[in-house]
């Protein structure tokens, strides 16, 4: 089961999503809609997605997905996603090939272990 619970930060403009249960594609697309939702209520563009509490069930080939997902819901190119992923060794290979699809496909996504330093970086995003 999968589950996405959302949150606001005001002063930063962030969307926080945090993800619970099991994180494959299907709930891929759940987390999206959840964004698009968020990002019209709060009127921003900037998120923090903590997937450190969920199993992931993705394989490398799966994550090629990730943003064509987003892009057939119709999430705009112009969000700027912190990722916060736990330091477990798939965790550490999935989303370094997610940074690098990210960034060969000119899309403002970067995986972090710390909190902190993700909302650094996304309150330095437009």
């Amino acid at each position: 089961m999968f589950k996405v619970t959302t949150g606001h930060m005001p002063a930063e403009r962030i969307i926080r999503l945090t993800t619970f249960g099991t994180l494959d594609l299907a709930a891929d697309r759940i987390l999206v809609a959840e964004g698009m939702a968020a990002a019209k209520q709060y009127q921003t563009n900037r998120f923090l997605v903590d997937h450190r509490f969920v199993t992931l069930s993705m394989r490398l080939m799966d994550v090629q997905d990730v943003p064509l997902i987003a892009d057939q819901a119709g999430l705009s190119r112009n969000v700027s996603i912190a990722l916060l992923h736990n330091e477990t060794e798939e965790a550490k290979k999935i989303f370094s090939f997610l940074d690098d699809l990210s960034f060969i496909q000119d899309r403002t996504r970067k995986a972090f272990t710390d909190e902190s330093e993700a909302i650094a970086w996304l309150t330095c995003q437009p």
